[in-house]
């Protein structure tokens, strides 16, 4: 089974202005808490979606979920649906999540317009990083 709850038009809107489509002014952010890795890690971590580098950009998986039917007959090998969160149900009755990208527990969108001619995607991560860091979340 597929599941998301994050292909959205917000999120469509975000991967074409990180790609250069719309207005050059305009710069729209993701932001809120991620998965945090770290074993001693006990609440999730402030982030800005699509700050990866010049490069890497928002995926249209991040944000997937396929939960693994133990019972098929015909299961789905492990390279498929790749950069999706992966769970499996292991003998033991627990379960295995394999994460190969970021992993979102809550996001907002924001539309930001850039200051004074200036560039609206520095604008936009300096307004994140105020944002996140009064809320002590930021990492």
């Amino acid at each position: 089974m597929i599941f998301t709850n994050s292909a959205t038009v917000s999120k469509f809107a975000h991967m074409g202005t990180e790609r250069g489509y719309g207005p050059e002014d305009v710069a729209i952010a993701r932001v809120g808490l991620e998965y945090d890795p770290d074993p001693n890690a006990s609440v999730p971590f402030g982030y800005v979606i699509g700050d990866y580098g010049p490069q890497d950009h928002e995926t249209f998986s991040e944000g997937f979920h396929v939960l693994h039917n133990p019972w098929t007959r015909t299961p789905l090998s492990d390279g498929a649906l790749d950069g999706f969160t992966q769970h499996r149900l292991q003998p033991d009755g627990r379960t295995l999540t394999t994460i190969r990208r970021p992993d979102f527990f809550l996001s907002q969108t924001w539309i930001l317009q850039g200051e004074g001619g200036g560039n609206p995607v520095q604008t936009a991560r300096r307004r994140v990083q105020q944002h996140l860091s009064g809320s002590g979340g930021a990492r």
